[in-house]
């Protein structure tokens, strides 16, 4: 289980390959997409959290966000979107994301942010797709552009009324708009495990092991400030100031729970960090549970 790139950098794959690396099982991978600057009758912007199957191409939520970007948007509002989901749906296995908030800050791309985290505590394999590279979701971009063409934005007056247009839009992608070729059937007919819940969402089967666990894959090179410490997490971890200016290691170790921080040549040891901040309580409340 882990953050990881479907792609080496600089490879440019096809159609072909990029659909070989998609499932075709339903509730398998979801994708997870923002869309940003729309605007609605009063000229007011606005944007839109969508949540995709990648193994049937459902469209299972569309979520109005009352912001121009996303990065505007607070992480426990777009958590909620998908925790609805998954009441709605099931636990996917495997969840798939772009590189920016509110799911990923792109100045620190390697260290997970608390949605994550809690991803990974239930189970989920998180896919962070290669940067710059938004075909890897390929199947929820291609629905942005469907919903825009579908819902016309600028017909309504407010957000309320937007979202009443949405969750129209979504059931009758799913449950209406017949695929030519695929014999006119909906993707209903042709998906019926599409409303079954083989993996029932309980916020209560949040696991700190498997976060803890995950966190182990990892290792973290920063550059030691003039005072003596690392920043990492968004917090200051001390090593000393002998050791300013140089580039050190960070791991997890899951059995002592705390942050091991070394000299990357020579593996010398400068200090360990307990863990005091990756746990349930933080993670819960930084996502708005």
């Amino acid at each position: 289980m882990g953050i990881r790139q479907r792609e080496k950098k600089g490879e440019n794959p096809s159609e072909a390959d990029r659909r070989e690396k998609w499932t075709d099982q339903v509730h398998h991978t979801w994708q997870i997409d923002g869309k940003e600057h729309i605007e609605i009758s009063d000229g007011k912007a606005i944007s839109w959290l969508q949540i995709a199957d990648e193994g049937s191409g459902s469209l299972l939520a569309s979520e109005v966000a009352e912001v121009e970007v996303m990065t505007q948007w607070p992480q426990s509002k777009a958590c909620k979107v998908v925790e609805k989901a998954f009441k709605r749906w099931t636990l996917p296995q495997r969840i798939k994301i772009d590189n920016g908030l509110p799911f990923v800050n792109a100045k620190t791309r390697d260290i997970p942010t608390m949605a994550i985290l809690w991803w990974v505590g239930m189970g989920i394999e998180v896919v962070q797709n290669t940067p710059g590279r938004p075909q890897e979701n390929g199947i929820v971009e291609n629905l942005q552009g469907t919903t825009y063409r579908w819902v016309n934005p600028a017909k309504y007056e407010t957000p309320a009324q937007l979202q009443q247009a949405l969750d129209q839009i979504c059931q009758r992608q799913r449950e209406v708009y017949r695929i030519r070729r695929k014999g006119d059937k909906t993707r209903k007919e042709l998906y019926p495990m599409l409303t079954e819940n083989p993996r029932p969402y309980r916020r209560h089967d949040f696991c700190i092991k498997r976060v803890q666990q995950y966190l182990a894959q990892f290792l973290w090179q920063r550059k030691a400030l003039s005072n003596g410490r690392v920043k990492f997490f968004g917090k200051y971890l001390p090593i000393g100031k002998k050791w300013a200016g140089n580039t050190v290691a960070i791991i997890f170790d899951p059995e002592l729970n705390a942050w091991i921080i070394s000299l990357p040549e020579c593996g010398t040891q400068v200090n360990i960090v307990p863990n005091k901040w990756i746990n349930k309580k933080e993670i819960f409340q930084t996502i708005g549970f």
